[in-house]
């Protein structure tokens, strides 16, 4: 047995991989258990799906079981990728159970060889599909070798299965990463306690040693001092949102000291948010936002031996909240901090915030940003008598005007700077004492004092003349607001009520799907491409987007005609038809127009038929179905979707 081997031999050329992986296709296409476990070492571990096995024997068990079932079952592997000792491989096996139903298995296997070339050890992910006696690729008498296997039935589930891979890779390396964290802390307070016992006992200052150090510069700016930190230390600060505004703000919070940090998100880290939100990495896509920013907040620095490897700042406590903000869960999640950064993006969430910190007592920074502007207010500061958002904005903006990320777009620096100055303002809040209880003495001469004016910080990154930040003065605490008014009554809102009546969606509304043409007028994406794809068919396709977007992507052969251009009002100067449609284009040649996702383009349909380019009916004029999302989805796969 100590002589046993299989070359080739590690390290792997393409030339010896491609053998490898085409010999255990061969093998196992004999469906010979016994001859089978012999390319393993005898301690090989295997993980097949849900299943671990380990030894020789219990890989011969398993084959045997598996071929008793997989009736007529034949086997394609190929190379995917190599290093010095691994192999990945794609695979497709297709059987039939005993019913004659015939499955197509295909997925992804990672070998680990020993220098006999023996493998030590194999790990298997696949998915099974059903298929039809017509759908098969390996007839009976064909060469799987020679089977042309098309791309699109396998390549998006196995890309599916990468990304599920990376995801519990990076999930891995996280938990590894968060026990190294614990491990190196552990060590570090077991040194500290050996070695400076006696120091300690002697050790009579507020703050430890290595806080002095580490918070230093910022104690010796004028009127922030020990006290200062002192009141860093002892605070717990709540973020809700882990995305543009929170990363920002969770590592200045805690490069400053804060006691206690929690971080609340539901979401998920997609490659999207990267250029933005700067607590997240590629290696953490599919990790929950949470997670990720924690796990970059507890980073190593990677030239210091293990021994010396720490958290950014190992006093920080921080808690993970990872769940999306709720009327049922904000009051006992809020309950435990002093001090709340709304980090969210969209109103209905700033309203729920807003109101649980009203109830709770608790001051709040919110702050939000769009494209290349941004604001900040500081609200219920001091808790009863600052203003609430309420108080500031009464009633929502309108559901259709509320537009997102995903469509508007977002400058990275412009959040990442709304989240800083959010960082800033809760480190001005606990350092002034701004989360400390009033003494009686105090609190009866500010109270017959005028109260604070108020003000909210606008940035806009791309104003002229250098005016960057200005400040407005906005309204203060309103009697008859209804979250924190004093005018009471039975209308006043209570905890009961934000838990089980108040819903914060309806009451900001929600933006319904625009319906304004009739079935007749859109046609799907289907459709225009049989029409595109016959040159002999003369049309004009409008792509009504923004000229940011058309640039970006677009349909070959579109006309950019922006829907604010639809929207604005026609001088008078304008009347006919307009200078954009192409003149040489028939009288009777359809007026196709598409949009992100078919919203815009029924509103542009409308104004087209208004200026009357559908000639009273002689030519059609209707939008794409979907829009370009659907493009992507049936048609052009390719294409980029923004």
């Amino acid at each position: 047995m100590a002589d046993e081997s299989k070359p080739p031999f590690p390290p792997f050329t393409l030339e010896t991989a491609k053998i490898k992986v085409k010999a255990a296709q061969d093998a196992w296409n004999t469906k010979t258990p016994d001859k089978v476990k012999m390319a393993y070492t005898p301690d090989t571990i295997w993980r097949n799906r849900d299943q671990f096995l380990q030894g020789r024997d219990a890989v011969r068990e398993f084959l045997a079981d598996k071929w008793a079932t997989e009736n007529g079952y034949r086997l394609r592997k190929e190379l995917f990728a190599f290093t010095d000792n691994k192999i990945a491989v794609q695979f497709w096996y297709e059987w039939h159970n005993e019913r004659g139903q015939w499955w197509r298995t295909y997925g992804l296997e990672d070998w680990t060889f020993a220098e006999n070339g023996l493998m030590r050890k194999r790990q298997m992910s696949g998915n099974d599909v059903r298929i039809g006696e017509e759908e098969r690729w390996f007839k009976d008498g064909v060469d799987v070798n020679s089977v042309d296997i098309e791309e699109p039935p396998y390549i998006a589930p196995m890309t599916e299965e990468i990304d599920r891979l990376r995801r519990e890779i990076a999930q891995r390396e996280s938990e590894l990463a968060d026990l190294k964290s614990q491990l190196a802390v552990a060590e570090s307070q077991k040194r500290e306690t050996e070695h400076s016992a006696d120091a300690q006992k002697d050790w009579k200052w507020p703050l430890k040693e290595d806080e002095y150090e580490r918070y230093s510069r910022q104690m010796i700016v004028p009127n922030f001092g020990l006290q200062g930190q002192l009141r860093l230390r002892e605070a717990k600060v709540l973020l809700v949102g882990a995305g543009g505004l929170g990363c920002p703000a969770a590592a200045y919070l805690a490069g400053a000291g804060v006691g206690v940090l929690g971080l609340i998100d539901g979401d998920t880290v997609e490659v999207s948010n990267l250029h933005r939100q700067v607590a997240h990495s590629t290696s953490r896509v599919g990790m929950t936002k949470v997670e990720s920013a924690i796990t970059y907040l507890k980073e190593y620095d990677p030239p210091l031996p293990l021994p010396h490897y720490l958290p950014l700042n190992p006093t920080i406590t921080y808690h993970a909240h990872q769940t999306h903000l709720t009327p049922q869960n904000a009051a006992s999640i809020l309950s435990s901090y002093d001090l709340v950064l709304d980090c969210t993006d969209h109103p209905s969430s700033r309203y729920l915030i807003s109101d649980a910190c009203v109830l709770l007592g608790k001051p709040l920074v919110s702050a939000s940003a769009f494209q290349t502007s941004g604001q900040l207010l500081v609200l219920h500061s001091p808790p009863g008598r600052g203003p609430c958002y309420r108080c500031v904005f009464p009633k929502p903006p309108p559901p259709e005007s509320v537009v997102g990320c995903g469509e508007g777009g977002i400058i990275g620096p412009v959040v990442g700077t709304m989240g800083v100055l959010q960082a800033l303002e809760a480190i001005k809040l606990i350092t002034r004492g701004g989360l400390e209880s009033p003494s009686p003495s105090s609190s009866s001469s500010t109270d017959a004092a005028a109260p604070k004016q108020i003000t909210m910080l606008l940035f806009s990154s791309m104003a002229e003349n250098d005016n960057m930040f200005r400040t407005v003065r906005i309204r203060g605490k309103r009697d008859d607001c209804f979250a924190c008014g004093s005018g009471g009554g039975d209308g006043a809102l209570t905890l009961a009520q934000m838990q089980s009546s108040l819903d914060y969606v309806q009451f900001c509304g929600v933006a319904q799907p625009v319906k304004l043409l009739h079935p007749a007028e859109r046609i799907p994406v289907s459709e225009y491409a049989r029409i595109a794809a016959d040159r002999g068919s003369p049309h004009l396709l409008i792509d009504v987007r923004e000229k940011e977007h058309f640039g970006l992507s677009n349909i070959p052969g579109s006309v950019n005609v922006p829907i604010s251009l639809f929207m604005r009002p026609r001088a008078p100067t304008e009347a006919g038809t307009p200078d954009w449609m192409p003149a040489d284009l028939p009288h009777s040649a359809p007026i196709y127009v598409v949009c992100r996702v078919g919203n815009d383009s029924q509103i542009a349909t409308q104004k087209l038929k208004e200026l009357g380019l559908d000639r009273n009916g002689e030519r059609f004029v209707g939008d794409i179905d979907g829009g370009l999302r659907a493009w992507r989805k049936d048609v052009d796969p390719t294409l980029p979707f923004i």
